[in-house]
């Protein structure tokens, strides 16, 4: 290779080398929350909020960061699904309105929160969505503020 193509091609492979790097914007890689605590926090939430004992049949991943698109669904110790807990990052800058109609802006909180019937809540903070829903759970307005208020958390957390 000639000396005048080594020294065009240094710049490129530099500014290639660069684009998989998420430290130079925070936004752009995954976060630096894992799976793990996230889904965690969200078998917590149902013991100490609901009252309800959840588990995670498998917890492959969960050492791994919390990357564009996580989930975690728990299922109830005495069987079936019981809800789950979704994080996923826009690729665009501004609100990520959700497409489902049924879902209504709250009001009262620094960031984006909608909520929707049958206990289904989605929050926005930047980039990160959370959104999150209960199965064959009625929730009373205490413990529908603290599913706001968890959403609200944890998506800031995985936001870093």
């Amino acid at each position: 290779m000639s000396r005048r193509v080594a020294v065009l091609l240094i710049p490129l492979i530099m500014a290639l080398a660069s684009c998989g790097s998420s430290s130079d914007n925070p936004t752009s890689g995954p976060s630096q929350y894992n799976r793990g605590k996230l889904c965690g926090e969200f078998a917590e939430f149902y013991k100490s909020v609901l009252a309800i004992d959840v588990e995670y049949p498998s917890q492959k991943d969960f050492d791994k960061p919390v990357s564009r698109a996580s989930a975690c669904i728990p299922s109830r110790s005495s069987g079936g699904t019981a809800g789950h807990l979704d994080m996923t990052r826009s690729l665009e800058d501004g609100t990520d309105e959700p497409n489902d109609r049924a879902y209504e802006p709250q009001t009262g909180f620094n960031e984006k929160v909608w909520m929707a019937p049958g206990s289904r809540f989605r929050v926005q903070d930047g980039r990160w969505v959370g959104s999150m829903e209960f199965f064959n759970a009625e929730l009373n307005n205490d413990q529908t503020r603290k599913a706001i208020e968890f959403l609200i958390r944890v998506t800031r957390e995985v936001k870093g």
